[in-house]
């Protein structure tokens, strides 16, 4: 084992929170304190640390890129999986989401390290009351979830930046640590209400929460990373206690159960980190190879442990390795590294041999085998003998997705597979009865009897979100498509100017028919359609007419403060929301928000 501290991996002596490996094995980003309380990102070469002669040379880089966008302490951040985004979040409550550029960035101002590379943030994510945490990619990148001091957890739709998927209410306390199962069925948090929590991605639901091994913890830590071993067997959370002693809980997947721990540190476990890759060994001649996974814990007694699944002591345990609690930790995907942030502002490297490990790495094509087994839907029958299956969302394995090249090299760094994922069905004789209610107003062809028994004055025209506009023929009894704004050759313009065109009147008749549901909806759609086209002019006229006057001498002090029943500053509330999502009327929305903040706070004094 090697063990090496990197004097030059540093925030200006400010304290590190977090740090994160790249899924290429090229770069890894620490995240921290800034200047005047503000948070910053570095992004580090890693051949200094993994070659010394490379750390000796001049010409090699060490720091490739700072980002100083955050305007408070950057707590957490993660790569997800294919390299191409890293998410961070901080005490600004703010969630980024950065991605590569082919064109080198600007350095910080005052910085005198050059950037190497460019990194933007795409988007800002605006949902979270308090300071964020943790947060974690889901295991194909298909969500992001996050979690605050606010008590909730957050699940975002990383397709469609801005959507919510799930507000995951339950815990009483700040909301520290969260993590993904492996194959994308659970999520688990861990909060200061002394509970760990394990969710369905199925529906959102808690399907167990784990109570016991928290109850006799006391006083708090920074931060709760629990962990979920790559076999998706084990969860081990930070922070329990048995006995009086410190203690990392582990939670078999199985029945949930809470009979082993990993026990050693003086102080309460801050962090759990699983190297990614699971490991196996040979056990003899014509005998399966034994798997097994390597798990690294961070405690506030300033020191580090490294556990594998095979045995049943600690494999290393580093004493007094910071002066300071450990805050985060990150293995190396190909090699056998493992990084350490503590917040007294330093990095520290283990490396180990293979012999030290016990074994080698399972391929990727071994794991995702192992990953099937816990791919299994339930086959039953239901009271007509047709066979009902419990869907489940199965990644797709053949796509192709670039992301930053690795540092130095000519070679994209790209995550394909050519082989398709396939799901174990487990048969039961039992019969079901499935809950499905029709909802007859929402069936189109319903709709269309009805517009035959008593046809409306005029033609009737739905129009999609997806941009497409239909008309219905009473004598051809059915919807004829009118305009498809997302087709190739359409009119993107026109049919935009259309769709806002048609959407101010339907909230003019709204208004016209005193009709507050309706014009509460047609609003909504008006300020998504006005900020999907960036048009900011609109935008400000529509949100300052709710916002009223700020004062009684002020232009809009003529406006009422409510309409139809709906006090106008409420409805501002609620449709702020509908414009983090575009970056380009981000600074419209920080004023409206500011301006609403300000009046109901003088109007409460």
């Amino acid at each position: 084992m090697k063990l090496l501290k990197p004097a030059w991996v540093s925030h200006d002596e400010r304290s590190l929170f977090c740090v994160d490996i790249h899924p290429d094995g090229s770069r890894f980003a620490t995240g921290g304190q800034g200047q005047d309380r503000t948070g910053t990102i570095a992004v580090w070469n890693m051949a200094p640390v993994e070659s010394e002669r490379a750390e000796l040379d001049a010409a090699v880089p060490r720091q490739l890129c700072r980002l100083d966008d955050h305007l408070g302490c950057v707590n957490c951040l993660r790569w997800s999986a294919d390299g191409r985004h890293l998410a961070s979040g901080g005490d600004d409550k703010l969630v980024m989401v950065w991605r590569h550029t082919k064109t080198g960035g600007a350095a910080p101002f005052g910085s005198s390290q050059p950037c190497l590379e460019g990194w933007r943030a795409v988007t800002t994510l605006r949902a979270h009351d308090g300071d964020v945490i943790a947060l974690a990619w889901s295991p194909e990148d298909r969500y992001l979830a996050t979690c605050s001091v606010d008590n909730l957890v957050l699940v975002w739709d990383a397709a469609r930046w801005g959507d919510v998927v799930a507000r995951l209410r339950g815990h009483t306390g700040l909301v520290k640590g969260v993590d993904w199962d492996p194959v994308g069925r659970y999520l688990v948090s861990q909060s200061d209400d002394r509970t760990l929590r394990v969710w369905r991605t199925a529906d959102w639901q808690a399907e167990t929460v784990v109570v016991d091994p928290f109850q006799c913890t006391g006083g708090t830590t920074a931060v709760l990373r629990c962990g979920w071993s790559p076999d998706g067997r084990y969860i081990v959370s930070a922070h329990a206690m048995n006995n009086g002693g410190p203690t990392a809980q582990i939670v078999d997947r199985n029945d949930w159960t809470t009979n082993k721990d990993f026990v050693g540190h003086k102080k309460a476990i801050t962090c759990v980190r699983f190297n990614g890759a699971m490991l196996q060994r040979s056990r003899g001649v014509g005998q399966k190879p034994e798997m097994y996974c390597a798990c690294a814990l961070g405690s506030r007694d300033r020191g580090l442990s490294v556990w594998l699944t095979c045995l049943r002591r600690p494999l290393v345990v580093l004493h007094e390795l910071f002066d300071d609690s450990v805050m985060d930790l990150s293995w190396h995907p190909a090699r056998r590294l493992l990084i350490a942030c503590s917040k007294d502002g330093t990095v520290a490297c283990i490396s180990f041999s293979a012999e030290e490990l016990l074994g080698d790495y399972m391929t990727a094509s071994e794991q995702r085998a192992l990953h099937q087994r816990l791919r299994k839907q339930i086959e039953c029958r239901t009271p007509d003998g047709k066979r009902r299956i419990t869907p489940m969302f199965v990644p797709s394995q053949d796509v192709a997705t670039e992301g930053p090249a690795p540092f130095a090299s000519e070679r994209p760094f790209t995550s394909s597979s050519g082989t398709s994922p396939s799901v174990m069905v487990e048969k039961r004789d039992q019969v079901v009865t499935p809950q499905v209610k029709r909802r007859p107003d929402r069936d189109l062809r319903a709709a269309a009897k009805r517009l035959r028994a008593s046809p409306p004055d005029g033609q009737p025209v739905l129009v999609l979100s997806t941009g497409r506009a239909y008309l219905y023929s009473s004598k051809l009894a059915a919807w004829l498509l009118l305009t498809d704004c997302g087709a190739p050759g359409a009119g993107a313009g026109l049919a935009a100017d259309a769709s806002a065109a048609y959407i101010d009147s339907q909230v003019a008749a709204a208004v016209a028919l005193g009709s507050p549901a309706e014009y509460r909806l047609w609003l909504g759609a008006l300020v998504r359609q006005l900020t999907a086209r960036g048009d900011e002019r609109r935008l400000r006229d529509l949100l300052q007419q709710l916002l009223g006057p700020a004062h009684s001498g002020a232009a809009l002090s003529h406006c009422p403060p409510t309409e139809l029943g709906l006090d106008r500053r409420q409805l501002l509330r609620e449709l702020l929301p509908l414009l983090v999502s575009e970056l380009s009327v981000q600074r419209l929305y920080t004023e409206i928000k500011d301006q609403l903040d300000c009046l109901e706070l003088a109007a409460s004094l």
